[in-house]
């Protein structure tokens, strides 16, 4: 069995939870065989947006065909 692991930002204006929530959702929408996801780091941005903007960086490991 081989495994690839990709790294994704998910954001939202809620908190970090739901930036989590917001990469795994897309990285279940657009990959086959996702079997796990490890939070790596998590960030505000505050300069660029209205209101504060909750980042989380995840990897997230699926199986290879």
């Amino acid at each position: 069995m081989v495994y690839k692991k990709i790294t994704l930002i998910g954001s939202s204006t809620e908190g970090f939870e739901q930036a989590v929530d917001d990469a795994i959702a897309r990285a279940e929408d657009t990959l086959d065989n996702v079997h796990w996801v490890e939070v790596k780091s998590r960030g505000v941005e505050l300069a660029s947006v209205e209101d504060r903007e909750y980042q989380a960086t995840v990897e997230v490991a699926f199986k290879l065909d």
